[in-house]
């Protein structure tokens, strides 16, 4: 497949999810609604910057960064020109739609920018440990899921305990048969396991609650409600996070979830492919057995386990500041279009959450004098 059939291909498959996700029911949309606002422009700005595409997890994590500050920014550009314009409420799925569109008929008319370079992946192998460890973890999330759901039923606590115990007891089996498993193999469980702890305490009830995270759901669902975000709307300094103003009404809308289950649901999604970005960091530094015990221990504190009422902002943040540290570490030659894709990243993290965005730039200072 050459430069000008992927821009093709990008662009008919980013056409059909808007359809889907546009005239399809909630689970029709959440996955094509995705792929449309988040991976297909995360995708392109990838090839914009990096110029080639390589199937791996540390790919998949940029995507979803670029994808993500993506979406605030073109959010904030739709909402300010059509308010320029005189529209009333231009933050709606048809305007967010049409601004996404146009976006990706741009992105993919870039193409000639991009490196001659075919696509390059690792396949998993076909044996039968790689499979019973994918589908020993897979089922596990499941268990979480089915776990919280049960509680929120007053049903038995036993498939949600069944999960945590069979956590650990997976992760020792990864640790001991870390030379045989595939690379893939082990990031991909460490995502599933990270995600199942997670959304086994934020799918917990029906409501969104916790100090903080109670008044950014307010003011994202208020945002969608009137249609529009403006700075001088809602006094709050929460509203000046476009993680909560833009990025959360936008989801709910082009994916047509709730408010409540874009922060319950999707954003944990998002937010917990930082386990297997913190793997792929310690790659560079420690063993496969070291930066294993790493992701593990990221997971097993208790900040991240009860981090189902830990704000919003944060965790979108939290998850560019990783890929920020990330891509300084990581062994690619430095470029210009490298530099630019760091600024891109690092922009979102600062519209996602300042006080964040200032503590980065503390630690990746002092990494710099050090």
């Amino acid at each position: 497949m050459n430069q000008k059939q992927l821009a093709q291909a990008l662009l008919i498959i980013s056409t059909i999810s808007a359809i889907f996700a546009w005239f399809g029911n909630i689970i029709i949309a959440v996955p094509f609604g995705l792929m449309f606002s988040i991976l297909i422009p995360g995708t392109l700005i990838y090839l914009g910057f990096w110029r080639n595409l390589s199937i791996s997890w540390s790919s998949l994590a940029y995507i979803v960064g670029l994808g993500v500050s993506f979406l605030m920014f073109g959010g904030l550009a739709i909402n300010s020109i059509g308010r320029a314009s005189g529209i009333a409420h231009p933050l709606t799925e048809g305007m967010l739609t049409a601004g996404i569109i146009l976006a990706t008929i741009v992105l993919s008319s870039t193409y000639k920018r991009w490196w001659e370079s075919p696509l390059s992946y690792t396949p998993i192998l076909h044996i039968r440990e790689q499979k019973t460890v994918i589908a020993v973890s897979l089922l596990t999330l499941l268990g979480y899921i089915a776990g919280a759901l049960r509680l929120n039923n007053n049903a038995s606590v036993t498939i949600g305990l069944i999960s945590y115990l069979v956590t650990p007891i997976l992760f020792i089996y990864m640790l001991i048969r870390s030379k045989t498993l595939k690379p893939g193999v082990i990031v991909f469980t460490l995502w599933m396991l990270g995600l199942g702890i997670l959304l086994s305490g934020s799918l917990r009830s029906v409501h969104v609650s916790g100090p903080d995270i109670s008044l950014e759901y307010a003011i994202s669902q208020a945002v969608k409600n009137v249609g529009y975000w403006n700075i001088n709307t809602f006094k709050n300094g929460y509203n000046a996070c476009l993680s909560i103003g833009i990025l959360a009404p936008s989801l709910s809308l082009l994916t047509k979830l709730s408010v409540a289950l874009v922060y319950k649901l999707l954003i944990p999604i998002m937010y917990t492919l930082i386990v297997p970005v913190v793997y792929l960091i310690s790659r560079n530094f420690l063993s496969v057995k070291g930066a294993l015990i790493t992701a593990f221990f990221f997971i097993s504190q208790p900040v991240f386990v009860v981090w189902w009422w830990i704000p919003e902002r944060q965790q979108i943040a939290f998850l560019l500041f990783s890929l920020l540290v990330l891509m300084i570490v990581d062994n690619v030659p430095k470029s210009r279009s490298r530099h630019l894709m760091f600024l891109f990243l690092a922009a979102g993290l600062i519209v996602s959450h300042y006080s964040t965005a200032s503590l980065a730039i503390g630690y990746l200072f002092l990494a710099l004098v050090l």
